[in-house]
């Protein structure tokens, strides 16, 4: 079936034989692309029940390599994010997968693939609706209206508060600081995380979101420049004016939270930008 893609996915850095701490990891990722050429750079990475906090999780780095890898070698990014509780851990929430979705998108990812909805978007017994059916089904409809937009960009620069310790200990060449900020000034907010992206015509993007699924944030970043401010609705998908000629950003996120900011010069008089999707 030529018109169909190869289905290929790399294994994550929990595997038994090419992991961080013995170093191998970068060199296997880059030996599996340049060996069997997929279409796309595909990874999984489920963290919840695995191991270390997710502050030293190494699923961060493993995406910091990854966005690396795709961007050196021209590859759409996709990625498995963890859906079910499949490890089986006391508390598991709809936060923690809507968190681990977001990451995703975080990095650049072009697909998001959801492991599993069976037993947790649909009841394995009878086929009817799971627990997380109502809310996986709000999380597509954010991502439908947000689609045409994160198709058009690319992930620049990824950025985390100082809690985040696992990309400084092993991944550091392939993270980002706030030195690498081109929008941002300052100290990131606890558990916050940041993705600079832009399109081809230097419209430049945000993405805000918050690590912790069991706690809501008010968050605070400072900008750069004084810049108009928009959201991309997570409604429509249109961008909404919030605020002109600001130095700053605040918002409100709920646990594992995203949301999706365009800046514009504020020398500039304030427009929106659409983006038209067409298959090739």
């Amino acid at each position: 079936m030529p018109e169909k893609l190869l289905f290929s996915v790399a294994i994550p850095s929990y595997n038994s034989h090419y992991t961080w701490v013995n170093g191998e990891f970068p060199a296997y990722v880059e030996r599996y692309i340049t060996t069997v050429e997929p279409p796309v750079l595909s990874m999984d990475y489920y963290p919840y029940g695995r191991g270390p906090a997710l502050d030293d999780s190494l699923m961060w780095c493993d995406l910091a390599l990854l966005k690396f890898m795709a961007k050196k070698y021209r590859m759409p990014l996709w990625f498995y994010y963890q859906g079910k509780n499949y490890k089986k851990i006391p508390i598991f929430l709809f936060s923690m997968v809507r968190l681990a979705m977001n990451v995703g998108a975080l990095y650049g990812s072009k697909g998001l693939q959801h492991y599993t909805v069976w037993g947790s978007v649909v009841n394995p017994e009878d086929g009817t609706r799971g627990e997380f059916f109502q809310e996986q089904r709000a999380m597509h409809a954010i991502y439908r209206e947000w689609g045409n937009t994160l198709m058009a960009l690319e992930c620049r620069c990824v950025i985390h508060d100082e809690s985040l310790t696992s990309v400084k200990t092993y991944a550091a060449e392939y993270g980002e600081t706030m030195a690498d900020s081109q929008l941002l000034r300052g100290e990131l907010p606890y558990h916050i995380s940041v993705s600079e992206l832009d399109d081809a015509y230097g419209n430049r993007y945000l993405l805000v979101l918050n690590r912790d699924y069991e706690e809501g944030r008010q968050v605070t970043l400072r900008l750069k420049s004084k810049c108009h401010l928009f959201e991309v609705s997570k409604e429509t998908g249109k961008q909404i004016l919030l605020t002109e000629g600001t130095d700053s950003l605040t918002c409100t996120l709920e646990p594992g939270q995203m949301n999706f900011y365009r800046l514009q010069d504020a020398d500039e008089a304030p427009y929106t930008v659409e983006y038209q999707l067409n298959k090739s």
